[in-house]
């Protein structure tokens, strides 16, 4: 939980829950710095595309 919000850990890209996954990565949106990206190590070695849901901003 951030502040009142619940944030589900699910990759962006592929959408599958990352609790338990100890190898996936979170950053800020790099666009309106919003939203947290959470993707998993499979998505993120294959560069595939995700985009954010706030902005719309589209990433590797």
């Amino acid at each position: 939980m951030v502040g009142d919000v619940l944030v589900q850990m699910v990759c962006i890209s592929c959408k599958r829950n990352l609790l338990g996954d100890n190898k996936f990565t979170s950053f800020p949106c790099p666009k309106c710095g919003e939203t947290v990206i959470f993707r998993c190590s499979k998505c993120k070695t294959l560069s595939n595309e995700y985009t954010c849901e706030k902005c719309g901003f589209i990433g590797p």
